[in-house]
């Protein structure tokens, strides 16, 4: 029989499917990080996991993995967003930016800013080969 003509034969074409949703752009790490970025991070980045990223998030991630790393942050608080977990409670179990100083710095009033003193130590105790500028 041939294939000209009609047919009640079901066609061998695949239906069309729904397009795929786009992900979300994943923040990555970077090997230069900037004082100045991360502090205007921390006040315009959204504050929420799955808001769009900022404009510094590959920067901030970066910081959150050297504080994962060093058992500071929560992994699946590492997402580029500068928030309130990222900034922490200067507790000694993932304190956050705010731990690190208290412990680091020798303050006992830390504010979680963390200078170019205190990236570059966090960032040499995380393994990490990150420049830190102004």
């Amino acid at each position: 029989r041939s294939n000209s003509g009609s047919s009640s034969k079901p066609s061998n074409q695949k239906p069309t499917s729904k397009p795929k949703p786009t992900s979300k752009p994943k923040p990555k790490l970077v090997t230069k990080v900037s004082v100045k970025d991360l502090k205007a991070a921390r006040y315009a980045d959204p504050p929420k996991q799955g808001e769009p990223l900022g404009a510094y998030s590959d920067q901030v991630f970066t910081l959150e993995t050297a504080l994962v790393r060093t058992k500071w942050l929560k992994p699946e608080h590492a997402d580029g967003h500068y928030g309130s977990t990222t900034i922490g409670d200067g507790s000694r179990g993932y304190g956050g930016t705010t731990g690190f100083q208290k412990k680091h710095s020798g303050t006992s009033n830390p504010d979680g800013w963390l200078g170019r003193q205190e990236l570059a130590k966090l960032f040499l105790l995380a393994g990490m080969r990150v420049t830190v500028t102004p």
